[in-house]
């Protein structure tokens, strides 16, 4: 113990203590800050290329992306009874359409659809959701033609240990 170097504690004027030794410098304040954490053993970037085609595109979210022989089906029954292919499309989601890459669960889009589907068959009767249903059978067919456009693209950097 008689090898350690002690020092007095900080000086300060309020602290009616004993003035520093001539040539006496206090440590520098020193700021903690987190510990680093070790970098990953890769890093990666994803870049998602998607083509929009303009003024139809927000529809697109509550829309399935379908086979194209399940879109034509669901539109001609759009056709024919307004609103009941919309709903069987929100239900096809369950068993062989996926919600795509909108960020809607399963859930969000059977909801979104049985209710679209069932506005369109309640105002089928005044001409406007017929019209509505064949717009939305055509969406289908749409929707089911474009999202193989939709690529992901994923770029892994190794970095050096």
């Amino acid at each position: 113990m008689a090898d350690e170097k002690t020092h007095p504690p900080a000086y300060t004027a309020s602290s009616g203590g004993y003035a520093p030794p001539a040539g006496y410098v206090p440590p520098a304040t020193r700021v903690s800050s987190p510990p680093l954490s070790p970098k990953p053993a890769y890093t990666g970037t994803t870049t998602y290329e998607v083509q929009e085609d303009g003024f139809f595109d927000g529809l697109r979210v509550l829309i399935p992306i379908m086979p194209l022989w399940l879109a034509i089906i669901l539109a001609f029954i759009n056709v024919v009874l307004p609103g009941i292919g919309t709903i069987l499309a929100g239900l096809s989601v369950c068993c062989c359409s996926n919600v795509g890459d909108s960020g809607t669960t399963k859930v969000a889009s059977v909801c979104a659809n049985f209710w679209v589907g069932l506005a369109q068959l309640i105002l089928s009767a005044i001409l406007i959701g017929w019209l509505w249903s064949i717009f939305w059978g055509f969406l289908f067919i749409t929707q089911s033609q474009t999202a193989p456009r939709v690529t992901t693209t994923t770029v892994i950097t190794r970095q050096p240990h």
